[in-house]
């Protein structure tokens, strides 16, 4: 099980590692980036939608019992929609790269919380493999100015959000008896559908429904493009919650910044700096001191 959980940890940052590449390419050609990430987490909705049709799940919905659309509502919310409005909020207001920075600290936050809500054992061996994780990616943060102001802050909130998100993800995937953790792909589609309806009806309050008429072919493309990572990240996500503890899944998918780092350095930047090659070392090293205690009782 745990092994599979590692495996899984690794595809999601994998993914999420050339997902942010190309978004940062796809975002480009949209205006408003709230729309356009309102847009891709509807039709990863439709996607996973029509993927529980066809493993016929949607007839065990009727089982479900109304304690479990609200929590699979509170899911949406929590980590489908709000997360995103004050993230993009916050990056729109900010001007450093701390805000960068404090969305890959969320393998600190989700631990913690796991610590105190699922019991989860926090031991040295993890804080110095913390350390060295948050100083590796300092060192491939492109840092320029330091200042912490209204930006970060929301910045920081949405990472908590996710962060809460991440446990109670695991907390429900660890049920066996549980119907929401039976049901293949719908606590994904929970995140996805009742995120997606509460950022329509964001947008659709801020006027934004009538900019979708103007989406050009061009950017259709980069939607659909992207929305396939983004479903293959949402599902291999939530896959390796159910497998592997939280300090595991995240300090792995951790390593997905210094994935997107690396491919702009090749493809964008066409450079890659000293500290940028220090920080990939000392990241992936990080991670693989976190693993070893599960190697030496051969989990892995």
């Amino acid at each position: 099980m745990l092994k599979k959980g590692i495996y899984y940890s690794i595809i999601t940052a994998i993914i999420s590692g050339i997902s942010v590449f190309i978004n940062g390419f796809a975002s480009k050609s949209f205006a408003d980036p709230f729309l356009f990430t309102t847009m891709k987490n509807a039709i990863v909705a439709v996607f996973l939608s029509s993927i529980l049709i066809g493993l016929f799940s949607m007839k065990k919905l009727t089982k479900l019992r109304w304690q479990d659309w609200l929590i699979l509502i509170v899911i949406g919310l929590v980590g489908g929609s709000i997360p995103f409005l004050l993230f993009f909020k916050g990056l729109s207001m900010s001007t450093t790269s701390i805000a960068a920075f404090l969305q890959k600290t969320l393998f600190i936050w989700s631990t913690i919380l796991a610590f105190f809500w699922l019991k989860e054992k926090i031991t040295w061996h993890h804080l110095v493999g913390f350390a060295a994780l948050l100083l590796g990616i300092g060192l491939m943060s492109p840092w320029k100015e330091v200042r912490f102001g209204t930006g970060e802050i929301l910045v920081l909130i949405a990472t908590l959000l996710w962060a809460i998100e991440a446990v109670l993800v695991r907390k429900i995937s660890q049920k066996p008896d549980y119907l929401l953790s039976t049901i293949y792909y719908l606590l994904p589609w929970g995140r996805m559908f009742f995120g997606s309806v509460f950022m329509v009806i964001y947008i659709g309050a801020m006027g934004g429904v009538r900019e979708i008429g103007g989406i050009r072919a061009e950017n259709a493309w980069w939607l659909v493009l992207t929305s396939v990572f983004l479903l293959g990240y949402v599902t291999t996500w939530y896959a390796s919650l159910k497998h592997a503890p939280i300090v595991v899944a995240t300090s792995i998918l951790a390593i997905a910044f210094p994935i997107t780092v690396i491919l702009n350095s090749i493809f964008v930047t066409q450079q890659i700096s000293g500290n940028i090659l220090l920080g990939l070392i000392i990241a992936v090293i990080a991670v693989l001191f976190l693993l070893r205690p599960i190697r030496l009782i051969g989990q892995i």
